[in-house]
């Protein structure tokens, strides 16, 4: 993709981003050791720089960077105000207002003291970026939950900017007070709400906002305990794992274009399976899952929702939707192959039984924590190499029509190398995502993870140069001594230059004149250069009696309909007026010349708007050139 090229030409840019499935061999996971010694991590965020935020349920959150090294002091504590009893309680989600940056605000899901769900707005430090301010804690969402269970917990901005919360359906179990189904609680659904107002609002568009039997914050009904669920990063599509009860463990797919109020179907489906159906409507009135699986010893007790990799460190991994199980460590990896069409194949089976959630970091890589190892997980693809998804842009690097080259940029992953070439040779010292040229040719770069490489398409550029006026430098111009038999000055790739015949260019001889005068060059493709000329006329003088053109002068200049030549003192001699223009053309050699007693009146009437050039020969075959402008 190209942006604001205005005066740059590109014939070709590099690849865009593949956006569907490929075929190459599929994914083989491993996991690495990233972070250890966390408190029963829970959660991995960041808030669209390279900080990762990790959630503890005991209350604590901490700052990593993308190598692992944690910050000395927590980001935020809160320890004192969440549930500190319960597999299921605490600090359970976070989310960065999507003007986190210009705001400060973060949004975090815990259970209270009581074991209520609380919906809290937290702000940033005004001093300390890795600071929360832990006294900004404003509560804009009370739940009060029945049981110890099932409280949910993720939070996740969607695109359209809008809170979206995950709530359990009370807990215990079999939903005893059928609240799945019960649209006059919050309980056991997805709700949307607006955060821009405080506490918050329901959106104008939210699907039960003018019904008077379900509650306007709803956006979905039948969730279980919707434990993960995320936006794919791409297409906006809604993932979601829901726990089962004692049988079937499920993913739910909501599409971007969807408008809400679907029913997921619990209490009266549990994944594809009918668990209690009694007062419940037909089976079509409900969405089933795209992948359920048995709750057992060999598949696991309780699902992990994930994420849809969109990284490019591992291009086999691109558009796999990964989620997992707390208790079997088999990660699977579910792909749309068409609207209506998903294949889910298990990635691999790793020996820790904990994984309580998946991360996303800004570049769409992923990562594990493990609730009881204290461990963050690193997630890899080491299957064989498959192209990277390469996307690369040219910028201009100036404004207007000064630019003077490109920044050729490909997609930037902090652990991709990058090198560049140039007409297929490399680059020395070119090891970054970008590049800035200002030589036209044939550019091509290679990325690599350190154990796959793929070069991109090749990428032709045609850098337009600026229109420049240089007419023989800003001293001395148009000086030439010699017969006049023609004059030639061409516009090349936006320089002037020029000749006159068989003369020749005399550098010694200064111009005289004063008065300031722009002349301006307009290139092919609308770029302008402009110069402010302080020389009024020109004059290649000559030498002995003929000395007397030192005092030819010409006005106006910008001219309009005549020009006059003025010999003062009453010296006049046969002269041969001859104007060309830019391109060399004759316009008036010795026609309709007025000549008076100390000037010559030179009508342009029929001339054009534009740059002239006036000569003036003596019966010596020594002349002057003047350059005007007629502006009309």
């Amino acid at each position: 993709m190209i942006k604001n090229m205005r005066q740059l030409f590109i014939v070709a840019v590099l690849l865009v981003s593949l956006q569907s499935k490929r075929t190459f061999a599929q994914p083989q996971l491993t996991i690495s050791s990233f972070i250890t010694g966390m408190d029963k991590p829970v959660g991995v965020y960041h808030c669209g720089d390279e900080r990762l935020f990790i959630v503890e349920q005991t209350g604590r959150i901490w700052i990593s960077d993308l190598q692992g090294n944690l910050n000395q002091n927590p980001f935020l504590n809160i320890s004192s105000l969440v549930t500190p009893t319960g597999n299921e309680r605490g600090l359970l989600g976070l989310a960065f207002h999507p003007d986190y940056f210009s705001n400060g605000y973060f949004f975090l899901n815990y259970t209270d003291l009581s074991g209520n769900t609380v919906i809290a707005r937290y702000s940033v430090s005004t001093t300390n970026p890795d600071s929360a301010d832990e006294n900004s804690g404003q509560s804009i969402l009370n739940i009060t939950q029945p049981y110890a269970n099932h409280n949910g917990g993720q939070i996740v901005f969607g695109k359209d900017s809008l809170l979206y919360i995950g709530m359990g359906d009370g807990g215990s179990a079999g939903d005893p007070q059928g609240y799945g189904q019960n649209t006059q609680t919050l309980l056991g659904k997805m709700l949307r709400i607006d955060i821009d107002s405080f506490p918050y609002a329901i959106p104008a568009d939210n699907p039960f906002v003018n019904s008077s039997t379900v509650l306007p914050e709803i956006w979905a009904i039948g969730m279980r305990n919707p434990w993960r669920f995320s936006f794919d990063r791409l297409t906006g599509d809604l993932w979601i794992g829901d726990v089962g009860q004692d049988a079937r463990e499920e993913i739910d797919f909501e599409p971007d274009s969807s408008s809400g109020g679907l029913n997921y179907g619990w209490r009266c489906y549990e994944g594809n399976n009918s668990y209690n159906t009694s007062g419940c409507n037909s089976s079509s009135s409900y969405v089933f899952p795209i992948f359920d699986y048995a709750n057992n010893s060999i598949t696991g007790c309780s699902v992990t929702g994930g994420y849809v990799y969109r990284g490019i460190k591992f291009p086999g991994l691109y558009g796999y939707y990964l989620h997992t199980d707390y208790c079997s460590g088999i990660i699977w990896g579910t792909f749309q192959d068409s609207p209506l069409y998903f294949t889910t194949t298990n990635l691999g089976t790793f020996d820790m039984y904990d994984y309580a959630s998946f991360g996303e970091d800004k570049y769409g890589e992923l990562y594990l924590a493990g609730r009881n190892s204290g461990i963050i997980y690193r997630i890899s693809d080491s299957s064989v190499c498959a192209p990277f998804s390469i996307l690369a842009e040219a910028n201009d690097t100036l404004s207007g029509c000064e630019a003077q080259g490109l920044i050729l940029h490909a997609s930037f992953h902090p652990d991709l190398s990058y090198q560049w070439l140039y007409n297929g040779q490399p680059l020395i010292g070119q090891i970054l995502d970008s590049l800035s040229t200002d030589s036209s040719g044939i550019y091509q770069v290679i990325v690599s993870n350190g154990i796959c490489a793929d070069t991109s398409e090749i990428a032709s550029i045609s850098i337009h140069p600026n229109p420049v006026i240089t007419i023989f430098g800003l001293d001395t111009l148009y000086c030439f001594m010699g017969p006049v038999d023609s004059f030639t000055f061409l516009p090349t790739g936006g320089i002037f230059t020029g000749n006159i015949g068989n003369g020749f260019f005399d550098p010694s001889v200064a111009p005289v004149g004063l008065n300031p005068v722009s002349y301006s060059y307009t290139d092919s493709l609308g770029c302008t250069a402009i110069w402010i000329d302080t020389i009024e006329v020109e004059v290649c003088l000559g030498t002995g009696d003929n000395r007397l053109l030192e005092n030819i002068r010409i006005f106006p200049n910008p001219a309009k309909d005549y020009l006059y030549l003025t010999i003062p003192g009453n010296q006049f001699f046969p002269l041969e007026i001859i104007i060309t223009d830019i391109q060399g053309k004759i316009f008036l050699k010795n026609k309709n010349i007025e000549e008076g007693p100390e000037s010559i009146k030179i009508p342009l009437l029929d001339f054009s708007s534009g740059i002239y050039f006036v000569s003036v020969k003596t019966g010596d075959n020594l002349f002057a050139t003047w350059r005007i402008e007629i502006n009309k």
